[in-house]
């Protein structure tokens, strides 16, 4: 049975070692908070340690937790039935953990994440971060480092945040509006939302049934809210099956996998339903035979394998609308960006040919191919030091003057990239705050293009071209998995 009102807090205890010796084990651990041991999100999470090995659990057994108060001050502390006010948080240990909780600090190594229960035993899953399953190594995740600390210990944790709805106050676009916005706080410097916030910013509108208890938001609410709490929603309808797509259409897989490597997950929305697109693996599945996507779903738990998103067992799961969390001042969506890249790739390759030679290779043997994403462009410069870049296009990247986030649309040799090897060929870096009159052709929005030996640049102000040609026409190392990598760096 879940702990009743009076045994959520029996003592002053300040925490407990749950360890983890077998099966049984954890399933005692989902019944303590949920009702027999059921609830899908937490059983999803339980396994997830599982896969990790986790050994031990550090329960804190009075957290106060902010995103829990916000709910409780503003739905369950107004109900005839009392709720504690007061969280547990789960600890997940890959080490046993001394049962008198001293000296923590040296199970950083250890450390897999958090998990926060809230007293609902049919909703107890609140704010999680816990460390992708391992079948996850390799994928280009959506995911931010947080610090926590833990009776006086400081802990990090590499993840993707994670909530569950409690179906009476947050419903599921609540909780995937919840865990966009999270994720925007550690990594694009958005102000933290808690449940409150989100509750109200998506509020009114048009309405289809009660706002408290929430019946579930329509679209444009859903749309309307993430406006007032800082993104700039991008909306598209899925886009049909497409098997042998060319290199510019526009497909439900390169989509999903430019926002995700621009560390802006996407929610997807289905008729009743939404969840958030957390994950892409250069790993075959059944709905694509390059590609497997992860997603985090509020109600069935985080990191769930999407094996065909055109082939939902339930109405609730089928793929209809995708909105993609653009910063504001982010005018020029990824498609768009895409479209310009690849067509001044080309140009360069056509009109310089032998200044380009490597690339010509490539286009003319199948292996050309391109990946876009959004980074900031201060990160982008720092981190050109690690990529190997000919030392005087690093000068002039460095150099140049940029916005606060660039789209990088990087021209790829494939057979480069699986053989492990460095496999870009030149990128072009396109200015997200121009959006009028985007076209494959205009200079505009091109800050600079790069192929082989060839440089292309634009002034800002002064809108002066200039072309420049560097000895060489090597290969370097793609932006996208350096930031990966140094994202990661201290993941254990």
């Amino acid at each position: 049975m879940p702990l009743s009102f009076t045994e959520w807090s029996p003592d002053d205890r300040p925490g407990e070692v749950h360890s983890i010796e077998s099966e049984a084990d954890l399933v005692d651990l989902a019944r303590r908070y949920s009702a027999d041991g059921n609830n899908r999100a937490l059983n999803r999470i339980l396994d997830i340690a599982r896969q990790h090995g986790v050994k031990s659990v550090v329960i804190e057994n009075r957290y106060i937790d902010s995103d829990w108060r916000s709910q409780h001050a503003e739905f369950y502390g107004s109900t005839f039935t009392r709720y504690p006010s007061v969280c547990h948080r789960l600890h997940f240990f890959t080490a046993v953990i001394p049962s008198n909780l001293q000296d923590l600090g040296q199970f950083q190594d250890n450390y897999r994440g958090y998990s926060v229960m809230r007293p609902l035993p049919n909703a107890p899953v609140g704010r999680t971060m816990i460390c992708p399953p391992p079948q996850m190594d390799g994928a280009v995740t959506a995911q931010a480092t947080e610090t926590i600390h833990l009776f006086g210990w400081a802990f990090t944790i590499t993840a993707m945040p994670f909530i569950s709805q409690d179906s009476q106050y947050l419903r599921c676009a609540h909780a995937s509006l919840w865990m966009v916005l999270r994720h925007a706080e550690f990594v694009h410097g958005l102000p933290r939302q808690l449940p409150k916030q989100i509750h109200e910013a998506c509020s009114g509108g048009v309405v289809e049934g009660r706002q408290i208890p929430s019946a579930g938001l329509t679209q444009h609410q859903l749309l309307d809210g993430s406006t007032r709490l800082g993104l700039s929603m991008a909306r598209m309808p899925v886009p049909a099956r497409n098997d042998t797509p060319d290199i510019t259409d526009v497909t439900l897989y390169n989509v999903t996998c430019r926002y995700i490597s621009s560390q802006l997950p996407p929610i997807v929305l289905s008729p009743n339903h939404a969840w958030v697109v957390v994950a892409w693996q250069r790993v075959p599945s059944r709905g694509n035979s390059r590609i497997t996507l992860w997603r985090h779903d509020d109600s069935a738990g985080p990191y769930l394998r999407v094996d065909d998103p055109y082939d939902r067992p339930d109405d609730g799961h089928v793929w209809t609308s995708i909105l993609m969390p653009l910063m504001n001042k982010m005018y020029i969506a990824a498609e768009r960006a895409e479209l310009a890249g690849y067509a001044w790739l080309n140009s360069l390759i056509d009109t310089y040919g032998s200044a380009t030679s490597t690339a010509v290779e490539a286009r003319d043997a199948g292996g050309l191919t391109v990946q876009t994403y959004a980074v900031r462009s201060t990160d982008f410069k720092a981190r050109i030091a690690h990529r190997d870049l000919p030392s005087d296009l690093a000068a002039l990247y460095r150099l140049s003057h940029m916005p606060r986030y660039i789209w990088v649309v990087e021209a790829v040799d494939r057979r480069a990239r699986e053989a492990g090897e460095p496999d870009v060929l030149g990128e072009v870096l396109i200015d997200s705050t121009q959006s009028e009159g985007l076209r494959p052709e205009s200079t505009e929005p091109i800050l600079a293009a790069h192929v082989g030996s060839m440089v292309l640049t634009n002034g800002t102000d002064h809108r002066s071209t200039r072309t420049h040609e560097f000895e060489g026409d090597s290969k370097y190392r793609s932006d996208l998995y350096t930031q990966l990598s140094a994202t990661t760096k201290d993941k254990p």
